[in-house]
């Protein structure tokens, strides 16, 4: 055997040692994996930015699930609370300023998160594009409410109504106003949107008070609060009704549909609470934190505990679903950006 063919076996005798000493030392498992990534997170503080005040939905969402992150991952939760602008404030600074660590998160609606971009709102400083989603828990349809001891008992005497009607939103591209301008258009009402209020429970008691006629809500919340008595709950915001309140009318059983009404349910975003990374954090992180968050919404002990607070459960969206949601907002948007503009100016005060 001549010099260069032991010198050859030796340089690979060599690189097998050094790979065979790479894969030991690292457990058999890639750097960046599933066990280092574990092992990042054990006694980190995680950070989640609720841009809703205590008790809302997303931040009882942020509370439930902290906990099953500290039992799963062994993180520490830290939640924040940051209401100013509804909302806006603390998702431009999250969007700007969130270290990109995989230990800073955002918990809030997909609606007020991508309408107020698709919108264009005044403000807005981010990109629904540049966001890393994580999954979410899913939400029912919108639904309009009314005070039970006023005049409005079913969504055709607020039809008949000769008197003109107020009613309390939020953000001017919230999915609040935009679920609101879309039934009050497709119903032709005679009607204002005074945006600028916070929660629901804010707008209801605006409602309750007489401030206003009506509310846009979620169904779940709105559910709740009329077997309470608080409200009730005159029509779906959608062309038919939600399966899982089949007792509740939807816009198509009050008047025939037109392409244009339905292009304007088709804006009408998907309700939910998402779970978000800021851009920039790193891929494996981002994945690492999917599948988190996918094995907590699957817990039926997790699922349990929100319905208490939250009924019912409807299931859980992936991180592509999100990303989907996000996508189709953007593809959609040149369709109807220009018509909600134009309800904008004709019933937001």
């Amino acid at each position: 055997m001549n010099t260069s063919t032991k010198v050859g076996r030796l340089v690979v005798v060599l690189v097998l040692i050094l790979v065979a000493a790479a894969v030991a030392g690292c457990g058999g498992a890639a750097p960046g994996g599933t066990s280092d990534l574990k092992s990042f997170y054990a006694g980190k503080m995680l950070n989640i930015t609720v841009p809703q005040k205590a008790g809302a939905t997303s931040d009882t969402v942020a509370r439930i699930t902290g906990k099953y992150l500290t039992k799963n991952l062994g993180v520490k939760v830290a939640v924040e609370n940051v209401t100013s602008a509804s909302g806006l404030v603390a998702r431009n600074e999250f969007y700007n300023s969130a270290k990109p660590d995989g230990l800073n998160l955002l918990i809030e609606p997909v609606g007020s998160n991508m309408g107020d971009w698709a919108m264009a709102s005044a403000g807005v400083n981010y990109d629904i594009t540049k966001f890393n989603y994580l999954g979410g828990v899913k939400r029912g349809p919108m639904v309009i409410a009314a005070a039970p001891n006023g005049p409005y008992k079913t969504m055709q005497d607020m039809i008949d109504s000769e008197t003109p009607l107020k009613f309390a939103s939020m953000a001017p591209g919230s999915l609040i106003t935009l679920s609101n301008m879309a039934a009050v258009e497709i119903l032709g009402l005679n009607a204002e949107i005074v945006t600028g209020f916070g929660g629901a429970t804010e707008r209801v008691l605006a409602m309750q008070q007489g401030q206003v006629a009506g509310v846009v809500l979620n169904m779940e919340w709105a559910a709740t609060q009329a077997k309470e008595g608080q409200i009730n709950i005159l029509v779906q915001i959608g062309a038919e009704r939600d399966s899982n309140y089949p007792d509740t009318p939807a816009l198509g059983d009050l008047v025939e549909l037109t392409d244009y009404d339905r292009s304007l349910l088709a804006a009408v975003i998907p309700d939910g609470t998402m779970v978000v990374a800021p851009p920039g954090t790193p891929d494996d992180k981002v994945q690492f934190l999917r599948e988190a968050f996918a094995a907590i919404f699957a817990d039926k002990a997790f699922q349990a505990e929100l319905v208490e607070v939250l009924p019912p459960w409807l299931g859980a969206w992936s991180g592509d679903d999100v990303d989907k949601i996000a996508d189709d907002i953007v593809k959609s948007k040149p369709n109807f950006v220009d018509a909600y503009a134009e309800l904008t100016k004709k019933y937001v005060k």
